[in-house]
């Protein structure tokens, strides 16, 4: 018996790097990789980026409106307590602009904002803006409340609770607080020097300052480098959950996923969605001959015809197990499916597979359509491709059958 390899196949994957079946050790090193490449700068590539702020955003809201109560309720507890040590120095016009003209309608706006269904991408591009104004809002009061007559000598640490919710708290990314963050304390700053207190004053105000943004930018940016890690991990698990580690169509999780959405959308639109099941000839006895590694790259190979043949961004493929795949055609009737199944059918015929003392590999195709999305569920429509696949079996194989 020639037991030599397929023409072509062997060669093909002893010379081929599969990128998406590299194993499980070195995606996780792949991902350590990038992160130690980002971690530093806090920036991933440009697309990366895009997808991470998005997922950063989603979460944001609910540490956002946990932080806002956080937050009136410090911003009211230091105007009454300012208020019972100040007196009537807090209402006069330059402290009560700080707190009340500047402070508590930018806490009040980003309570607005956190609470509302769908301001979720203009809370996170204006919350910069929000926390520097009502930051400078709290050190004006702080600072030209204290310099009056009368108006005990009481120290501006308040004004470091603004840097760490800034940097720590409000939800931000740090490149987006980090200049809110710098902005108050050079606000802080020039008020000191323009109100000129005592010069042991303005440095032990400057170093509580100073120190609690220091602190608050290293916390913060550990905090967004672990985050990102995270991200990163996590999202590596995804796209292994929802990806055929061997052929790189969509995994039977994402399948009956994205499959029952589809449905529901061809139920909403009174549209068609059609199903392909398709199950490769004798692959059982080309894998006994020529050796698993042949057999997955004839899969691979038969996996690039399926992924060429759903070129719309709606239509889905997935190994659906073994040698068995599964193509959902969303608005596709029953003469386009038999035509797509045709068309798949021919391509796999004419792949250069096998030789003349085995069977040539083909495929035997079943194909089924929900018309309005008329049936039950999704794994009904399959049921019905399943059948029909098996009745191209008994027919013959290598041939396209439609489900009665």
């Amino acid at each position: 018996m020639d037991t030599r390899p397929a023409t072509g196949i062997i060669a093909a994957y002893r010379g081929r790097r599969h990128g998406l079946t590299v194993d499980d050790t070195t995606r996780t090193s792949s991902v350590r990789r990038v992160h130690r490449r980002t971690s530093g700068l806090l920036r991933f590539q440009r697309r990366v980026e895009r997808e991470f702020v998005a997922d950063y955003r989603r979460r944001g809201i609910a540490l956002a409106r946990f932080t806002i109560v956080a937050a009136f309720v410090l911003h009211w507890a230091a105007i009454f307590a300012d208020r019972s040590l100040l007196g009537n120095h807090l209402i006069e016009p330059w402290p009560a602009l700080g707190m009340y003209g500047l402070g508590l309608p930018m806490v009040t706006l980003y309570a607005v904002l956190a609470f509302s269904a769908r301001s979720g991408r203009l809370l996170f591009a204006l919350a910069p803006y929000i926390v520097a104004v009502n930051g400078a809002g709290v050190s004006m009061a702080l600072l030209t409340a204290g310099e009056h007559e009368g108006a005990p000598g009481l120290p501006h640490t308040l004004i470091l609770l603004n840097p760490v919710f800034t940097l720590l708290l409000s939800g931000m990314l740090l490149r987006q607080a980090l200049p809110a963050a710098l902005f108050v304390l050079a606000w802080h700053a020039s008020l000191t020097l323009s109100l000129d207190y005592p010069p042991p004053v303005m440095v032990s105000d400057g170093l509580v300052i100073v120190g609690s943004v220091a602190m608050s930018l290293v916390g913060g940016w550990q905090i967004e480098s672990w985050q990102r890690a995270a991200w990163l991990r996590e999202r590596e698990f995804r796209r292994l959950a929802d990806r055929d580690q061997l052929t790189g169509l969509a995994s039977r999780h994402l399948l009956f996923l994205r499959g029952e959405a589809l449905l529901r959308a061809a139920r909403e639109t009174r549209s068609s969605l059609s199903a392909l099941m398709i199950d490769v000839d004798h692959f059982k006895e080309y894998n006994d001959r020529y050796g698993h590694a042949a057999g997955d790259e004839c899969l691979r190979r038969i996996a690039d015809v399926i992924r060429g043949l759903v070129g719309d961004a709606g239509d889905i493929a997935a190994r659906f197990g073994g040698e068995e795949f599964l193509v959902l055609l969303p608005g596709r009737g029953p003469r386009e499916a038999m035509r797509a199944a045709e068309n798949l059918r021919a391509r796999v015929a004419a792949l250069p597979m096998g030789d003349g003392d085995s069977p040539r590999l083909s495929a035997s195709i079943g194909a089924a359509t929900a018309p309005r999305g008329d049936v039950p569920d999704l794994d009904s429509l399959i049921a019905l491709a399943d059948d029909a696949m098996y009745r191209a079996k008994r027919g013959g194989r290598n041939r396209v059958v439609a489900a009665a």
